[in-house]
């Protein structure tokens, strides 16, 4: 099954992009980091999953995550925060690893 998101980078120009995975095309252009992603929280809100990048290419954040892990209830040692987690979803859904 492949996963849609969208994703929230920056390009070789300096310029800050929200661009979907399904449709590559679908582009949208911003001048700051923190314009993207007030944009791209309005596709997480209508329940699109949105994988922000920092300026190195790493994932910084996951906005709208639909598949959360149910750690919530389970109490375990573990040093893995949610936050990490999300990291690691999203990290799958890029290449298509996550069965739905």
């Amino acid at each position: 099954m492949k996963v849609n998101y969208y994703t929230v980078h920056k390009n070789e120009d300096g310029d800050w992009y929200v661009t979907s995975s399904g449709n590559p095309k679908k582009t949208h252009k911003f001048g700051t980091k923190k314009q993207a992603v007030e944009a791209a929280r309005k596709f997480a809100q209508q329940g699109k999953t949105v994988i922000v990048y920092n300026e190195n290419g790493n994932v910084n954040q996951v906005l709208g995550l639909k598949y959360k892990p149910a750690m919530k209830a389970v109490k375990t040692r573990s040093k893995l925060k949610t936050k990490d987690v999300n990291i690691a979803i999203a990290k799958a859904m890029e290449t298509n690893v996550v069965k739905g």
